[in-house]
């Protein structure tokens, strides 16, 4: 399942991003999970998005390689505090191939 967040709250900007999604641990290295986010990308941009934030928990090399897959890159890293652990975020914007590629985040 994935989720789409047209529009981010100041905590989605930190940890969320635009775009969710889950595997389930049962069908987990299928694909699955680059299908997922590579079908809800156009969806982002069929919302107006000319640019989508994705976030993931540093430790998790499966989503990292997801997001990578898609076009994104790692570009900031940091650390969201006793609610959540260290997470990686993944600004991308769009070409006109409909892939992604990066952008830079806004410092907090």
């Amino acid at each position: 399942m994935s989720r789409l967040r047209p529009r981010l709250t100041p905590a989605l900007e930190i940890q969320g991003g635009h775009i969710g999604y889950d595997v389930p641990p049962s069908v987990r290295r299928k694909g699955y999970g680059t299908q997922l986010l590579r079908l809800t990308l156009p969806k982002a941009r069929a919302a107006g998005l000319s640019r989508v934030l994705l976030t993931v928990d540093s430790s998790n090399v499966a989503s990292i390689r997801i997001i990578e897959r898609n076009g994104g890159r790692v570009e900031s890293e940091g650390y969201v505090g006793p609610l959540g652990g260290p997470y990686a975020a993944t600004p991308s914007t769009w070409n006109p191939n409909h892939s992604i590629q990066p952008m830079r985040q806004r410092e907090r």
